[in-house]
């Protein structure tokens, strides 16, 4: 690849744009780009991204997670959908933790999905490589 090509001229601006702003994607999209396991795939736009569920599918964010940025905040809001699941997964690995209350306090544990709904509102943060925290988990009343 040389810098001036096409290519290289795209991914440049991919990079830009990934840097500045948010980025809003419709599940609907990317309901074509299925994974392994037969969920839609949420690919890489920004590393502040928001995914507006749009249709009942369950969701893998794991290409997001693995071009997203240390501190990378990926939203999932509801717009039209009754309810799904929101994976992080990759070769049956998840990658998607959750503060969980115990005997000797609260604990982040790893967690295989996350149930989401219409009436949810989620906020995920890539904290390192690993972990995709969930840090906010909101059910609207």
């Amino acid at each position: 690849m040389n810098f001036l090509d096409e290519s290289g001229l795209k991914k440049l601006w991919t990079k830009i744009k990934a840097s500045i702003g948010t980025a809003i994607v419709n599940n609907s999209d990317y309901r074509n780009e299925i994974d392994t396991s037969g969920y839609v795939s949420i690919p890489f736009v920004a590393n502040h991204q928001i995914v507006n569920m749009d249709i009942t599918r369950s969701i893998n964010v794991y290409n997001w997670f693995q071009k997203a940025s240390k501190g990378g905040i990926l939203e999932v809001v509801f717009a039209g959908a009754q309810g799904a699941s929101t994976y992080c997964s990759n070769n049956g690995n998840s990658y998607m933790y959750k503060m969980q209350l115990s005997s000797h306090g609260p604990l982040i544990n790893k967690i295989e999905y996350l149930t989401t709904t219409y009436d949810t509102y989620t906020r995920l943060i890539k904290t390192d490589d690993n972990k995709l925290v969930v840090a906010e988990f909101v059910q609207n009343k």
